[in-house]
């Protein structure tokens, strides 16, 4: 059995749909942001550091080497690098990687970051639809805001910043930055602000790219 298991379906939906109705979920019991909604203020949010690097690589190869699966610890590395260092996507890329390794064997359990590279292209792959939907209901202004995200969060407010990638004014970058943290699709930082799923942001990069089919079907 899968070790990491994280069902890609159940009754239809895919992982990144039960993903996002969990944020909802959890956003309305912290209270969210609705001022009138009865659990408002009701909790305190929490941010959570990210996982010790050396544990989380041990415990990913140590669950690997229990089946026969051979990563090493550079692999590992480029694995939890991939996903952010967010325990979620750490889970469902390590997930993806066994599943890959356990029905591609004929040239040994081993996994490299090429392995990595391509379970990363298969999850982007799946949740292709969810990103096309969210990317596309934002606005120009937010959409233009989450690529210049995609190459830097830092000093987004400043006026070289904004001048560098066309974001207009600092109160149109403002505004959709709370509306992004809002819908939980960007997250601040000690250092700035970071879109919180790694996998949408190498999606937003293929789109922007223009590479998108060729990515998904190479």
């Amino acid at each position: 059995m899968n070790p990491f298991v994280y069902g890609r379906v159940a009754k239809g939906e895919c992982f990144f749909d039960r993903a996002d109705e969990t944020r909802r979920i959890v956003q309305t019991l912290s209270g969210g942001n609705n001022i009138a909604g009865a659990f408002y203020n009701a909790a305190m949010r929490m941010s959570l550091p990210p996982l010790p690097r050396k544990d989380t690589v041990d415990f990913i190869m140590g669950k690997m080497a229990a089946d026969g699966i051979d990563i090493s610890e550079d692999a590992a590395g480029h694995l939890i690098d991939v996903a952010g260092m967010i325990p979620h996507y750490i889970q469902m890329l390590a997930s993806e990687v066994w599943q890959y390794v356990v029905n591609n064997h004929d040239g040994g359990k081993q996994v490299t970051k090429h392995t990595v590279d391509s379970c990363v292209k298969q999850v982007i792959a799946v949740g292709a639809d969810y990103y096309a939907e969210l990317y596309g209901k934002q606005s120009k202004s937010r959409k233009n805001l989450i690529c210049a995200l995609c190459k830097d969060g830092n000093q987004i407010f400043s006026g070289a910043y904004i001048s560098k990638n066309g974001l207009g004014s600092a109160s149109t970058v403002q505004r959709s930055i709370n509306q992004l943290i809002n819908a939980g699709i960007v997250e601040k930082t000690e250092t700035g602000h970071i879109l919180a799923d790694p996998f949408f942001q190498r999606y937003v990069e293929i789109v922007s790219e223009g590479a998108q089919e060729r990515y998904l079907s190479g």
